[in-house]
């Protein structure tokens, strides 16, 4: 229930609303791209919260689709030369680079928008 029960984190309105002014500005497409517990019997109740949790806190209304993925490895499949993955764990940046996919490393609102700014999207 931690999907259900937890609180988004600091500044995570503040990142979406701004990717979706950049999304309008820019016609690109928003994407969630989530990983779900690889090999776990209680995978479909995850990505029944996680769904939840999108919903409930208002982040879905930011995105053009949700994508939840068989563990955080597998996130290297959506990996290609057009691609920008923000995401916060560190080994998922080395793989996707690695993969050919382009990932800023989120650590903060602040340094995630000049990031982007780094790859021409300005707001």
């Amino acid at each position: 229930g931690v999907f259900l029960n937890g609180n988004v984190c600091d500044g995570a309105h503040e990142l979406m609303s701004s990717l979706n002014i950049i999304k309008k500005k820019y016609g690109i497409r928003i994407n969630i791209l989530g990983a779900l517990p690889h090999k776990k019997p209680y995978v479909e109740t995850v990505r029944c919260h996680k769904m939840q949790f999108l919903k409930t806190n208002n982040l879905i209304q930011y995105v053009d689709n949700v994508i939840l993925v068989d563990g955080s490895k597998s996130k290297v499949n959506y990996a290609n030369k057009t691609s920008l993955l923000i995401d916060d764990y560190p080994v998922t940046k080395e793989r996707y680079d690695n993969a050919g996919g382009n990932m800023i490393l989120h650590r903060s609102v602040k340094s995630t928008l000049k990031e982007l700014e780094s790859y021409g999207f300005i707001l």
